[in-house]
């Protein structure tokens, strides 16, 4: 019971400092199946260079987006060992490929509510809104996938899976639909993405466009994100320090973050 109760613990401290913390959602899969295979697909929410510290945050979905854009949900179970990271929390499940084509694995994180009042500075309570995709190819001659079905995209004209060392990746940030000028940050998997200067970090252009310079192959991830006025109350799906469940919890501004993980050749 003790050990469950800080499984719960950690999972609602996720949504608490969600904005500021250094962890990250991300999801990791074979990003190159036969069609008939089934594969295991993951999604993971910590650093992705160091198995410290994670574990399964709440969670609102993790399903497969199939070539013709149907969502396909997936059945999940939690790990506890994973190799290559350890002793840590996970989300896996079991995916089937039935079709040719490109894939997309999503996963969302449960939304909350953060105010950096409750830690001392000035008050701006926010919804926070995470989203996380890789692209599978289950070979040539189906239709390609490539939105996870996200309000905040990382899309692409390139396929991820055709990248290359040395490549310059080009992304556009697409929030509803439109260019947005979000923030992005790229970073190689065992780098610190935010203290490091390995990492690359700045802003989109107004048409929504960034690019990316794979410097070494291996596993590379890319996130975006964005701050909206949009004022509203959200219904708490759990109970904390600072409210309980069922009551409604106004916000003055809404933040969405949105990943992208690849294989770099």
């Amino acid at each position: 019971m003790m050990k469950w109760n800080i499984v719960i613990a950690m999972a609602l401290l996720s949504l608490l400092v969600a904005p500021a913390a250094a962890h990250s959602l991300w999801v990791e899969a074979e990003d190159a199946v036969e069609v008939g295979e089934v594969k295991d697909v993951y999604s993971l929410f910590g650093h992705p260079g160091s198995s410290a510290g994670m574990y399964v945050p709440l969670m609102d979905a993790f399903y497969l987006v199939s070539p013709a854009g149907e969502r396909l949900d997936l059945a999940t179970e939690e790990g506890t060992w994973l190799p290559g990271f350890g002793r840590i929390g996970y989300l896996s499940s079991k995916a089937a490929f039935r079709w040719p084509g490109d894939y997309v694995l999503a996963s969302v994180r449960a939304p909350g509510v953060y105010d950096s009042g409750w830690h001392g500075g000035e008050s701006s309570p926010m919804l926070v809104k995470d989203y996380a995709k890789a692209v599978i190819s289950a070979g040539e001659g189906g239709e390609k996938a490539w939105d996870g079905g996200f309000p905040l995209e990382v899309q692409f004209e390139a396929a991820p899976y055709e990248a290359k060392a040395g490549d310059s990746f080009s992304a556009v940030a697409v929030f509803n639909g439109e260019p947005v000028a979000a923030n992005y940050t790229a970073w190689y998997w065992t780098v610190d993405a935010h203290s490091s200067p390995e990492a690359q970090r700045g802003t989109a252009g107004d048409d929504g466009s960034f690019s990316v310079l794979f410097e070494k192959a291996g596993p590379w991830v890319i996130e975006v994100e964005t701050t909206t006025d949009e004022a509203g109350e959200w219904n708490a799906t759990y109970s904390n320090p600072y409210y309980q469940e069922g009551e409604l919890v106004s916000y003055e501004k809404v933040w969405h973050r949105s990943t992208l993980t690849l294989w770099v050749r």
